[in-house]
């Protein structure tokens, strides 16, 4: 918020009119977080409008419940206070708390003058005359193995840390089907202890006593040097005596909210502005004290309702996701947008396929040999099965051929006006082969039994 020092019209205000006074929390990301409290005053030697700013300003509160801020100047601009929620936060003195402060210094650095080139400022300097000796090993180890440890007799190589817990028995109604192989905790190996450990023995180290490091010159006194450098002070062009009413905090020709945020939820109102600090509490307890209490007695409603356990928690998820939409909003109707339009062309939108091939099961069936049928005699009156024939009817037929080859060959009866000669001979039928095709070999044996 802004105490216009001028009278603006609304639709030339921005962030470069001025102001006496600005005040109000300030919170982006995680650099800035503060109570702002910053005034103008108009140097009359300079003619220039300088801002100062409240050093250790107070912290913004960062919940989504409402806030009072307010600031009070005390009589004679000499002394300020902030209050937040109707409890002080800071308080102090103009001529103290400010950045820059408002009494300007009588001298100033020359922003002009520069370190001369032969100016030296090191005090200390290495030792030109100095030497290493001869004796001054820069590769030694800082760490050497102890010459007096050695390994324990007792120490055991090959043990683990750790061991299944001996003792350990399976719980009742442990089943392994369902639960799994039993495995016993581990515990500590009672075999490796603080003088016969187990696993590979480390040689302990210790400091070298031979080690130095590298070598460096010592220091000795600069007989050049002059001391630090700093530019030399001239008079301040902008000094004045600056006076308490040349604050002129109470110089105010309107008022204005000055906004900049990437938040939602940012609210503001009742601002009151007067001169008495108990006006102005009054004046709260009227508009931010019912505020506070409802949302005090809300906050108190909903840690009751969290004990209620899972109707809580699912209320909370709830919450979150109504919050989360109403924050990305945009987002979330976006991403509706081109889900529903992915599953219409999923569902509807695609071209008409062409039609599914469909494996014929007479694929897996017995058929003729045909090397057999070729090899078979001109006459010969065994004929193959159709290649249409199921592996049921095939199976079927062979077992009728069985059949008849195992009986009796049958006499064949003497039709009526016949010279009464005899049938003859039957012919031997003749095994037919067939191949199984889309089985193995050892399958279509079996077929023919």
């Amino acid at each position: 918020m802004k105490l216009l020092a001028d009278k603006t019209p609304a639709d030339d205000f921005n962030d470069k009119t001025r102001y006496s006074v600005m005040f109000g929390p300030d919170k982006c990301g995680t650099d800035t977080n503060k109570v702002h409290f910053i005034t103008q005053v108009f140097n009359p030697v300079s003619e220039e409008w300088v801002e100062h700013h409240l050093k250790d300003a107070p912290k913004v509160e960062t919940d989504k419940s409402t806030h009072l801020y307010t600031l009070v100047v005390k009589k004679g601009q000499q002394e300020y206070e902030i209050f937040i929620d109707n409890k002080s936060k800071k308080k102090g003195k103009f001529l103290d708390d400010f950045d820059p402060p408002f009494q300007p210094e009588k001298e100033i650095e020359d922003p002009d003058d520069k370190k001369p080139e032969d100016w030296v400022d090191d005090e200390k300097m290495d030792d030109p005359d100095a030497v290493k000796p001869d004796d001054w090993d820069e590769d030694a180890p800082r760490k050497i193995l102890d010459p007096e440890a050695s390994k324990p007799e007792c120490w055991h190589d090959d043990e683990p840390d750790e061991v299944a817990d001996p003792d350990a028995e399976i719980p009742d109604g442990w089943d392994e089907e369902d639960d799994g192989k039993f495995e016993a905790p581990m515990v500590a190996n009672p075999l490796c202890t603080e003088e016969c450990g187990c696993g590979e023995w480390e040689h302990p180290m210790i400091n070298n006593p031979d080690y130095k490091g590298k070598w460096k010159a010592p220091r000795i006194d600069n007989p050049d040097y002059v001391g630090p450098w700093k530019p030399r002070n001239i008079p301040n062009p902008a000094y004045y005596v600056h006076k308490p009413e040349d604050r002129r905090v109470s110089d105010i020709k309107g008022l204005a909210i000055d906004i900049w945020t990437m938040n939602k939820d940012v609210g503001f109102d009742n601002v009151f502005l007067g001169k008495g600090a108990g006006d102005a509490y009054a004046f709260s307890q009227v508009s931010w004290k019912p505020k506070n209490v409802h949302e005090e007695a809300q906050k108190k409603s909903k840690k009751k309702k969290g004990t209620d356990g899972e109707e809580s928690a699912v209320a909370s998820l709830f919450s979150k996701l109504r919050d989360f939409f109403n924050e990305y909003t945009p987002h979330c109707v976006f991403t509706t947008i081109i889900l529903v339009i992915t599953l219409s062309w999923w569902c509807c939108g695609r071209a008409d396929q062409g039609p599914v091939t469909i494996p014929d099961p007479t694929d897996d069936r017995i058929v003729p040999d045909e090397k057999a049928e070729e090899d078979a005699p001109a006459g010969d009156e065994t004929k193959t099965t159709n290649e249409d024939q199921t592996l049921d009817e095939t199976k079927a037929t062979e077992d009728k051929g069985e059949v008849g080859e195992c009986s009796s060959p049958a006499k064949v009866a003497t039709p009526a006006g016949s010279d009464g000669s005899t049938s003859k001979k039957r012919r031997k039928p003749k095994k037919k082969k067939y191949r199984l095709r889309g089985r193995s070999s050892e399958t279509a044996k079996a077929h023919r039994g």
